[in-house]
């Protein structure tokens, strides 16, 4: 239970900070259906505080909204991972830092990293199935010619 509301929570954060880069339709009415919802008067309360505690500002609503969508997906992720680690009785507490609003690309750039398959993770370490293939033949080839 506690491990699926956790998955849950870090699958919802990825949808939402995925759909950072969708543009929203024009118009304000679009704006509140897709960014900031009435209903979500108390996160839209903690965002502002957010803001004002890390001096953020945004070019236009539309902006605004996207990142709403990130910092709401994350917060919520905190908060879920928060409550899980209260039931299991840890110490361990995740917070809110300056990077909430900010979607994988946009750390990543940051850092000057980008996201790599597996098979480019393997290329770059020196394994992958043709050269453990190879080692493995040549090992055998070796053996044979010592006996």
């Amino acid at each position: 239970m506690r491990t699926s509301r956790y998955m849950q929570a870090l699958k919802d954060m990825e949808r939402e900070t995925a759909s950072y880069n969708k543009a929203l339709p024009d118009g304000n009415e679009a704006l509140d259906q897709e960014g900031m919802k009435s209903d979500d008067e108390a996160m839209r309360a903690r965002f502002e505080d957010w803001m004002k505690q890390y001096g953020r500002t945004y070019q236009d609503e539309q902006g605004k909204a996207r990142r709403f969508r990130i910092f709401k997906a994350v917060a919520r992720f905190v908060d879920v991972a928060n409550a899980v680690a209260d039931e299991l009785g840890s110490d361990v507490c995740m917070g809110l830092n300056e990077f909430a609003d900010w979607n994988d690309q946009g750390l990543a750039g940051m850092c000057g990293t980008k996201h790599m398959s597996e098979d480019q993770y393997l290329s770059m370490v020196g394994v992958n199935e043709a050269s453990d293939k190879k080692a493995t033949k040549q090992t055998l080839q070796k053996q044979e010619s010592k006996d």
